[in-house]
């Protein structure tokens, strides 16, 4: 069997964050607005190569080596201005009322998609 390729990989944890959104938004109390939390997600796949990372909102993922932080995954917050730039070209209103807020109900650090 061949190795798949990294963005191969990378575009199959993508497509499962995905997938996960979809399910989750289709829970009868997401739907019905009885539920407003959000979700966070951080993730590690390994091969016996490599470590894939993967994260979703205000969560991170540290790699350490003796004792040092050798990698770390970057939160999804909208107070950073790539990420802000990115929600709002999704046409998705963002603004600041003690934390950063989205649409005045949820906070966008938790949210998946």
């Amino acid at each position: 069997m061949d190795k798949p390729e990294d963005s191969t990989i990378s575009q199959v944890i993508v497509k499962g964050f995905l997938e996960l959104d979809t399910l989750l938004r289709q829970t009868p109390t997401i739907t019905n607005g009885e539920e407003s939390s959000g979700t966070t997600v951080s993730s590690c796949l390994l091969s016996p190569t490599k470590f894939f990372f993967a994260n979703c909102g205000d969560s991170r993922s540290l790699l350490c080596r003796s004792g040092s932080v050798a990698f770390s995954t970057r939160d999804h917050k909208p107070n950073l201005e790539d990420e802000k730039n990115r929600i709002e070209a999704a046409g998705i209103e963002t603004f600041i009322r003690a934390v950063w807020k989205v649409l005045n109900v949820f906070n966008i650090q938790a949210a998946v998609s």
